[in-house]
């Protein structure tokens, strides 16, 4: 009599597996989910990796095999940040190789995927880098604002991985800040008192935007004061190398925007 084993062998590198209480399946079953090298693949929104699951001979066509991933879709025009996508059915035509589409999501870090072959569960991991911010605009609520102390502006910085569809990594970080203008109309530090506070950090956390809030601080009119300040608001990406925004000499390997204000002193 012909033996039944109750083993399965992964041979996916950083695979395991779980051998069911009760398979129904004869022989030995050998599960393995085929990657690429993950190390360059970013996790923007749109790239499409090809995967495959392989499965013994002899399996069995009528064997129910399915594909689950942590995040992504198993899907080439899916939505990435659905969940309706992250599970794939599998038909076994009884060629060994059962090949099957990923999209990434947005999210960096591990991707899970767990392949279930008639209760043999094997998994592999994917890590995704993030995709960075290549460009990114600054807009306003408003472009001119009472310095009443009180009055606020909404701030929207768009991000933009390039000029396709591919989309920055989620955990993405924007540094605002306010620059002043000189006597000659170059940017400058503004000193003690920013005229307009503002964040200094926002962090993507869903979409393509980041959004904050910024307040005016208190100006009286007088004599010796302008009835209209211009000053320059700044977004750029928060680089470990370029710690501070620079409001006369701009990085230029740092992405940034810019965006003029004017603020109205109020009467005392």
């Amino acid at each position: 009599m012909r033996r039944a084993f109750a083993t399965a062998l992964v041979l996916a590198m950083s695979g395991c597996y779980q051998t069911p209480a009760s398979d129904g399946i004869s022989g030995d079953k050998i599960v393995t989910i085929q990657v690429p090298d993950s190390d360059t693949i970013q996790a923007d929104g749109a790239t499409i990796i090809n995967l495959a699951l392989v499965v013994a001979p002899g399996t069995a066509v009528s064997t129910p095999i399915s594909v689950e991933v942590s995040s992504g879709a198993l899907s080439a025009s899916a939505d990435p940040t659905s969940t309706d996508a992250r599970k794939l059915t599998l038909k076994n035509l009884g060629t060994g190789t059962l090949p099957f589409k990923m999209r990434v999501g947005n999210v960096p870090g591990s991707v899970l995927l767990t392949a279930n072959v008639g209760g043999y569960l094997a998994t592999q991991v994917i890590h995704l880098a993030a995709s960075p911010v290549k460009t990114l605009s600054l807009e306003a609520s408003r472009l001119s604002i009472p310095a009443d102390g009180q009055t606020g502006v909404d701030l929207t910085a768009r991000l933009f991985a390039d000029t396709g569809s591919h989309q920055v990594s989620l955990g993405a970080r924007i540094r605002f800040d306010v620059c002043c203008l000189d006597a000659a109309g170059d940017g400058v530090a503004c000193g003690l008192a920013d005229p307009l506070v503002v964040p200094s950090i926002g962090q993507l956390a869903s979409g393509q935007t980041i959004q904050v809030r910024g307040v005016t601080n208190r100006i009286l009119s007088g004599t010796d004061v302008s009835p209209s300040i211009p000053i320059i608001l700044v977004a750029q990406v928060d680089d470990p190398n370029a710690p501070s925004v620079h409001c006369a000499t701009p990085d230029p390997e740092v992405p940034r925007a810019e965006l003029t204000l004017v603020l109205q002193p109020v009467t005392p």
